[in-house]
């Protein structure tokens, strides 16, 4: 049996040459095309990541010239597949080639798919611009196909990753939005807990608010909310708005302790909690 990567090379040299060869009869860009996809396919046999990706990536420009958009969003996916084992950058290029194409066919749930997997691969990769913008995409779409579930999900990260930029009042918004969406949900609403519980942290940890503000939206939410009231997680609020307000980093820090020890605290949360640590005994926060 021939090696794929010598195969693949000679498909590819064939292919090129169809290109450009004048031709009366027959239609040389589906010969040059065929030709193209078998190299693509012993590349991937001989696991060369790149040249496979880069093969499909022209199956799929050959195809958007031949009119033929299924096919291109499918090579771009292809492409995808292949550039996820060795480049982020093209394999989001991938990615949103073959969204848009689904954008303009109104094929908004398979778009939204696709801008899921490009945000969680961004976000693998520690590109966080990257995996904000298309979770957000995801969000939209998914809410568009009343896929409300998914939607909130993507919303939540959208929320999460505004917070580690510092874009508390974005993180905030989500956070309120889908607590509401969530209360009348009988699987959803033990939830809400967590989501104002995030919000109100943000409303701490965020500079263009003072104590006054984040205690009003601490009542509201019990409003909301009057379950919410019980809860560990709203307690240890109204213990840390008091601990701020007196500029006690000592009793703030108790309290985070003892909520640790019975509710593991997770990266994201600790992260937030320094920073509200961080104001006590500034003047624009007490």
């Amino acid at each position: 049996m021939a090696d794929p990567e010598v195969a693949a090379m000679e498909f590819m040299a064939k292919a090129e040459k169809k290109l450009k060869a004048f031709s009366l009869f027959g239609n040389k860009k589906e010969e040059a095309l065929e030709l193209y996809q078998k190299g693509a396919v012993c590349y991937k046999q001989a696991k060369k990541w790149q040249e496979a990706g880069d093969a499909y990536k022209k199956c799929a420009e050959m195809m958007l010239e031949m009119k033929n958009d299924f096919d291109a969003s499918n090579h771009f996916l292809e492409a995808a597949v292949c550039f996820k084992k060795c480049s982020v950058p093209l394999t989001v290029q991938c990615y949103e080639a073959a969204c848009r194409i689904q954008i303009d066919k109104g094929r908004f749930q398979q778009a939204a798919k696709m801008y899921k997997e490009v945000a969680e691969i961004a976000e693998a990769d520690g590109v966080v611009d990257e995996a904000l913008k298309n979770f957000k995409a995801a969000a939209e779409y998914y809410a568009q196909e009343e896929q409300t579930s998914t939607a909130n999900q993507m919303f939540l990260k959208v929320a999460a990753i505004s917070a580690t930029l510092e874009r508390y009042q974005e993180a905030i918004d989500i956070y309120e939005k889908v607590s509401a969406a969530s209360l009348d949900v009988a699987l959803l609403k033990w939830s809400v807990k967590d989501y104002l519980f995030h919000s109100l942290l943000c409303h701490m940890a965020n500079p263009a608010m003072d104590i006054i503000a984040a205690k009003r939206a601490h009542e509201r939410y019990l409003d909301m909310d009057p379950t919410f009231q019980d809860t560990r997680e709203c307690q240890l609020v109204a213990k840390l708005l008091q601990a701020v307000e007196d500029a006690d980093a000592d009793a703030f820090t108790g309290h985070v302790a003892e909520f640790d020890s019975m509710s593991r605290l997770d990266k994201w949360r600790t992260t937030l909690l320094l920073t509200i640590k961080k104001k006590i005994g500034e003047q624009d926060f007490s």
